[in-house]
């Protein structure tokens, strides 16, 4: 009996330990695109307003986005891009609270206030959504987006004592059904407000009091995330400090940037194009926008060997 369970703890940690080798390969592999985003003009012309003040969006094809409202709703909502069309969706059981979602192509990922995640297939209603998750992790989720790369959501959460700086992002196998025992990486907020630019004020930020100094430091608590397709670097949106943090996949810090107060007074989340441009909502009191920021490719002549940072 005790040689069998030592047999099984051996064969776990092996395969564990391949799978962790697997997933750094394919980000090892990633043939990279040199690029920039230019955050001080995103294109106005794609403009998308929203009927409600949202903590979450998603496209699901060229027409209709899933949007998960800041208010009164335990679900979501299917919004076509010309707004004239809004449906409401209630995916998960009574007995269960919606904190946040992704999609997968067609499918929905769905996680409980306890962290329990469902799949949802079309047409999103308690028929054709199941729990699908075999454990729990011992934290709580901030934030999460899909990694296509490797098949898993990735998570951003944080230390339980408000006092603690550290920060970490964990992950779920959607192909083993479980959380990972480890954090993908860590990283101390304190390193992340090392690297902000020095900044110069604009106008609208004089007339706001310096709103972007409420916090004598920043907090650097990430509440949106999303994997760039063009790089496979992780972005995470600081709303609370209107800060944009970009990582690699093993968890080194390649940028750090503010959102200026007067283009994006109260950003909420961000998400990519299949193109890779960028897309960050603005939120207001009953409604939200998107803005486009569009992907700006760097030909392998012009960009050298030199460093580029992905912010302009």
């Amino acid at each position: 009996m005790v040689l069998a369970t030592i047999s099984f703890i051996a064969t776990q940690t092996f395969e564990s330990v391949g799978v962790q080798r697997y997933y750094r390969y394919r980000a090892s592999v990633f043939k990279k695109e040199k690029g920039y985003y230019d955050l001080r003009h995103p294109d106005s012309k794609d403009f998308i307003h929203f009927s409600d003040a949202i903590n979450r969006f998603a496209r699901m094809d060229s027409t209709h986005w899933i949007v998960h409202p800041q208010c009164c709703t335990r679900g979501l909502k299917i919004q076509s891009s010309d707004i004239n069309t809004i449906s409401e969706i209630l995916p998960l059981p009574n007995s269960s609270q919606l904190i946040d979602f992704v999609t997968v192509d067609s499918t929905l990922f769905l996680i409980d206030s306890e962290m329990d995640i469902y799949q949802s297939f079309y047409p999103f209603d308690s028929s054709t959504t199941i729990q699908v998750s075999k454990n729990l992790p011992n934290w709580k989720s901030s934030a999460l987006c899909y990694d296509r790369e490797t098949n898993r959501l990735l998570f951003s959460s944080s230390d339980e004592d408000p006092s603690s700086r550290l920060r970490y992002i964990g992950y779920y196998s959607i192909s083993q059904h479980r959380y990972g025992k480890d954090m993908l990486f860590s990283f101390d907020a304190d390193a992340v407000v090392q690297k902000l630019p020095l900044i110069i004020f604009s106008r609208c930020e004089e007339l706001s009091n310096h709103k972007i100094f409420k916090h004598s430091i920043p907090e650097i608590r990430p509440n949106a995330m999303a994997i760039n397709p063009k790089t496979n670097d992780i972005y995470l949106l600081c709303s609370n400090d209107r800060i944009l943090v970009v990582f690699t996949q093993f968890g080194n810090i390649l940028a750090v940037n503010y959102l200026d107060e007067c283009t994006y007074p109260n950003p909420s989340d961000l998400g990519f194009s299949t193109r890779g441009d960028l897309m960050i909502i603005n939120q207001y009191k009953e409604n939200s926008s998107l803005l486009l920021l569009p992907w700006n490719k760097l030909w392998q002549h012009q960009a050298g060997e030199e460093d580029i940072s992905v912010f302009n």
